[in-house]
Order: structure tokens, then C-alpha cells, then sequence
């Protein structure tokens, strides 16, 4: 793929920036927090976050954390940013965490202690459900309100080092073990002038978000792009958000929003769940750019959301897909501000081989643009990690100045992921995990390596097979779906897992809505599942930022571990194949 030419010179430090604006435009507002997502409850100018964000620095100095994991538990709203900055005045390395406790959020918490040793742990206030409840009592437990009211006497700004780091991202364990990866201050740096050559943010512009800020998109995204560019950024709780979708679009309507962000499911949630009285008053015509990430973008999710809102000042060239991870610090591809969304239509069958073939009916894919500012992708044979032909599906493998460090380990010092630093025989590329293609010089990411369905030697791409499921519900609606592998003696199957509202679950004729996906699914994909499994609101297994976990899907239904409520329906006519060997698989 072709990438356009590296900018320069160097782009600043994130904290440079913050120091600057607070400088030379302190009276500027950075953050506007809506605490109970409606209504504002703090706002703090620029200048003020750099006073409370020295005192929290001070005090970590004081305690001997530079160069040290700080774990922050906070949520989406000024008090975070206030200990994030505040992390990296103190030359501290961030590790953003779930800031409630639950079942879920503490097996991922205490894989995190594990592997970060951090010397501390910012929370907003200890206490039942707290993330800090029963954590080792090595680490210093801080709330953050008795840091930012500190004097910031003694502090003294870190030395500008491209290379320290500045934060780790531990991954959202959608298909593995959370892994930390450590990302330099050069390395937000570069991802920043990334977007910003992509987006092009005006100052004047506002963002909003309610992302969590322990992953990738809501932090680097939805927090930290904007502050750099002088943006003022509107957070509101993610939960809030996540219970009652149309404060978002209420926020953005409110306050004049230019830039927003969320994954496919939150735009299909606008879709489904908000009634035409609740979308009353709505004025979206200032929005700039919605960035869809995170997870595979959906055309007909986007579609719909554009023509839902359209009545309402959305404009068609406002979605802007893009492709990333965390181990790129955030973003990898996208299109020019305000192109709109560009899709692809190919033969399923073909692309279930791994070939490309345009059709006009078929599986229809989103293109996420184009890397920027010194970022490359290519695509490559897994096994000799060569490029691939044009129309051929492969690893997508990146490059660039935005890349991790390595994995973060406990003595404060990246580990290098060499065994990932490789592809196209250059050094300096790292495996992705994802299968895509080049089409157009556009990159289109079709599903993750891991998560391929391979049934008598056909692959199988599990959002494919997830929107055909959609479909086939209705009229009833998914609150989401996953297609898994299941294995059923000594032989690989197709697993269908549907999530519906407690409602919709106690009027719908569920062996009967199990049936149709079955055979809608065996239809379209030539492919009839061995089980499907339709679960109650919240019994789909998910990550701490919202993906869907496919593999714990199939481990539900081989140990019996899903809900005693749930569903199950299996079919004897189900297509089989012999379950593959360990290491041979191909995508």
C-alpha cells in the first residue's frame, strides 16, 4: 500500500502541548464533564487542569513514581484526565483501568497488578466496589480529589524524552490474556499528528465522548487528541451512555459538537433504541466526523444511522470509518475528513477462500482508508510473510512511529515483542491479528485470524454470519450475536449465541427465533449451524469496552457454563468437518 510521505519536523510531546495552551491560552475550556450525562457538573480551562494536574504530579514524585506503573480506576470525566496528566507531569508511566468492580473487571484487574507492579493506584473515592478493595497492600492506594487539592510545590516538568513512556494500554482480552503495551510519549506524538493529518481538527471544534478511557479509542481518541489541538472535550459517564444511547446524541446536539466516536454497536443502539419522541429537539448538523471503530464496521449499522438521523442535520459525510490497535497506540488508517463511508461488495464464497472478487451481490465490507504521516500496512502470506497478490485476503501487518514499545513488564522496562516485529521480510512490521485486503489502495479489514470459522476447508468470517443472524431475527432485535467454532466429537461446528432485551425474551417464541437464524444462516452461508444459543440481556460474553468474546462463547457451550436461563437449540443436521491440528489452520 501506498502511504503518504512522513510529516516533519518531530511533532510535540503531549506534554509540551498541555504546558503551552496552559500558558498561552489557560482561559480556553478543555473539559466539560456531564456527570450524570446530561447535566454539566465540573468544568475545568486549561489552565486549571495544569495546576491540579502538578499537584497530582508533585505528589507522585514524592512517592517515587517516575519511571513506575501508576494504575488510574477512574471514570470517563475530569477527575480522570486530571490523574492521566497528572501521571505523565510525574514522569510516571498511566495504565487506565475499569473504574467499577465487578465479577468481570477484577479478573481482568488482578491479571493487570500481576503483570504491570505498579507502585500505586489512583481511584476517585475507596470503598465498597471500589477497584481497590482487596488489591495488595504493596500498592499505595490515592484519591485523587487529596492529590489535585495538593500544593504543587516542588514539582518540576519531566525532561522531554520521546522515548519514555507514557502509558499502557493492556488490551481488552477479547481473544487472549490482556497484554500490556507500552507506548512512548514519541509514539502518542506521532499518532496524534496521524489524525490530525487525516481529520484536520479546527481548534474551534468540540468533542464528545463517552468511551471508556481504559481503552484505546476513548483515551488516545475521545481524550487526548482533542486536548493536544486546544479542543474543549465534553465526557460524559460510559455507563450513562451505554443505559440510555440517545445522551450522547443529545451531548453532541447540546454542546455543538464537531468530532464523536463509538464502535458499531453504539450507532446501531441510536438505531433500535431510541424512539422518535426521545430524537425531539435533535440538532446534529455540527457534527463533523463520527468515527466508527473498535470493531468491524457494519455498512447497512452505518446506513441505517445516517438515515435515521439525516431528519436531524446528519450529514452522509459525517461517519468516518477507521482501522486500529493498541499496539499501534491508537490509529492506523483513515480516510480524508469528511469523505463519508466507501464500501465493497465481493463474492462470499470467494472470499471464503481468501480471494477477492467484486460482486453485485455479496458480503459487503467498509474500506478504512489509508495510513498517514510515516505509517505503512501490508498484507502478507501468514506462513512466508511475503506480500500477497492484489486480491488476495492476508495478514495485515503494520509499521510506522506510533508503534509500541514492546509489552510492558513489572520492573518498568518494555519487553520487546520481536517475535512479532517482522513481515514482508523487513523488520519493523508487527503482525496485527486481523485479515484484510487492499482494494482501491484502501485497506478493508474483513474479521480477526483467531476468530476464523474453517468448515470442510471453507473459511467462514463470523460477522458475516452475525449480520445474517440480525437479519434473520427480526422483527425481534438483537442486543447483539456472536458465530463461534464449537467442537462436537473430534469435529469443528458452527455456534450461534443471540442476545435479546429481557423484554423481547419474555414475549418471543425463542425456539422458534433460534429456528429462523438456523435456517436463514444455512441458506445464505451454505453452512447450517450445530447450535444456536439465545441468551438474556447481558449473558453474551463480553469485554470490559464492549467486543464481544467469541472464544468464550464456545467455551460456554463446552462446559455448560452458559446462563441457566438461556436457550439452546441443537440441530443434528448440522455440517461438520474433522477439528483441524494445532498450528495448521489458515486464515
Amino acid at each position: 500500500m501506498t502511504a503518504p510521505p512522513p510529516t516533519a519536523p518531530r511533532p510535540a510531546l503531549l506534554v509540551d502541548r498541555l504546558r503551552r495552551l496552559a500558558r498561552e491560552q489557560g482561559e480556553r475550556t478543555a473539559v466539560v464533564e456531564l456527570g450524570d450525562g446530561e447535566t454539566e457538573s465540573l468544568r475545568l480551562t486549561f489552565a486549571e487542569l495544569d495546576r491540579r494536574a502538578r499537584a497530582v504530579g508533585a505528589a507522585l514524585t514524592a512517592a517515587g513514581a517516575a519511571g513506575r506503573a501508576v494504575l488510574i480506576a477512574i471514570e470517563n470525566g475530569a477527575a480522570f484526565v486530571t490523574a492521566f496528566v497528572g501521571c505523565l507531569y510525574a514522569g510516571a508511566a498511566a495504565v487506565p483501568l475499569p473504574a467499577v468492580a465487578s465479577a468481570r473487571t477484577r479478573e481482568r484487574l488482578a491479571a493487570v497488578v500481576a503483570a504491570a507492579g505498579p507502585c500505586a493506584m489512583i481511584v476517585e473515592r475507596t470503598g465498597a466496589r471500589s477497584p481497590a478493595e482487596g488489591l495488595d497492600a504493596a500498592v499505595a492506594v490515592i484519591e485523587i480529589a487529596a492529590l489535585a487539592e495538593e500544593d504543587d510545590t516542588g514539582w518540576t516538568p519531566p525532561a522531554s524524552d520521546p522515548d519514555r513512556i507514557a502509558f499502557v494500554q493492556y488490551s481488552s482480552g477479547s481473544t487472549a490474556a490482556p497484554r500490556g503495551f507500552a507506548i512512548s510519549h514519541g509514539a502518542l506524538a506521532a499518532n496524534q499528528a496521524m489524525m490530525q493529518a487525516a481529520i484536520g481538527h479546527d481548534p474551534e471544534w468540540r468533542s464528545v465522548s463517552w468511551l471508556p478511557p481504559h481503552h484505546d479509542m476513548g483515551l488516545v481518541g475521545g481524550i487526548l487528541q482533542p486536548l493536544s489541538d486546544g479542543i474543549m472535550t465534553v465526557l460524559l459517564p460510559t455507563l450513562r451512555v451505554i443505559q440510555k444511547p440517545v445522551r450522547w446524541l443529545r451531548a453532541i446536539s447540546a454542546w455543538r459538537g464537531s468530532v464523536s466516536t463509538g464502535p458499531t454497536f453504539m450507532y446501531e443502539a441510536c438505531v433500535s433504541r431510541v424512539t422518535a419522541a426521545d430524537r425531539e429537539g435533535l440538532d446534529l448538523s455540527s457534527w463533523r466526523v463520527a468515527c466508527c471503530g473498535a470493531e468491524p464496521v457494519d455498512a447497512a449499522v452505518i446506513d441505517q444511522f445516517v438515515g435515521a438521523y439525516a431528519p436531524y442535520g446528519l450529514s452522509a459525510a459525517t461517519p468516518y470509518p477507521c482501522y486500529g490497535l493498541a499496539e499501534a497506540t491508537l490509529f492506523v488508517t483513515g480516510g480524508a475528513g469528511g469523505s463519508g463511508v466507501r464500501t465493497v461488495t465481493v463474492d462470499r464464497a470467494e472470499l471464503g477462500r481468501g480471494r477477492v472478487r467484486h460482486a453485485a451481490d455479496g458480503v459487503r465490507l467498509v474500506a478504512c482508508g489509508v495510513p498517514w504521516a510515516g505509517a505503512a500496512v501490508r498484507i502478507v502470506d501468514p506462513a512466508s510473510g511475503l506480500e500477497v497478490p492484489a486480491g488476495t485476503v492476508g495478514d495485515i501487518r503494520i509499521a510506522g512511529p506510533s508503534l509500541t514499545a514492546g509489552l510492558w513488564r513489572a520492573d518498568g522496562a518494555p519487553r520487546p515483542i520481536a517475535e512479532r516485529l517482522h513481515g514482508a521480510g523487513e523488520a519493523g512490521f508487527i503482525q496485527t491479528g486481523d485479515l484484510g485486503f487492499i482494494d482501491d489502495g484502501m485497506l478493508v479489514p474483513v474479521t480477526r485470524r483467531d476468530d476464523v470459522i474453517v468448515i470442510r476447508g471453507v473459511n467462514h468470517h463470523p460477522e458475516d454470519i452475525e449480520r445474517t443472524a440480525s437479519e434473520a431475527a427480526a422483527p425481534v432485535p438483537l442486543l447483539g450475536a456472536a458465530a463461534f467454532a464449537i467442537g462436537q466429537s473430534g469435529r469443528t461446528g458452527l455456534g450461534i449465541a443471540l442476545e435479546i432485551a429481557r423484554a423481547e425474551a419474555r414475549a418471543a417464541d425463542l425456539p422458534a427465533l433460534a429456528r429462523r437464524v438456523g435456517d436463514r444462516v444455512a441458506a445464505a452461508h451454505g453452512l447450517r449451524p450445530a447450535a444456536v444459543i439465545v441468551l438474556r440481556e447481558g449473558g453474551l460474553p463480553r469485554t470490559t469496552s464492549g467486543k464481544v468474546r467469541r472464544h468464550r462463547c464456545r467455551a460456554g457451550l463446552d462446559d455448560g457454563t452458559w446462563p441457566a436461563a438461556a436457550t439452546v437449540l441443537l440441530d443434528d443436521r448440522a455440517d461438520l468437518t474433522p477439528a483441524p491440528e494445532p498450528g495448521n489452520g489458515r486464515p
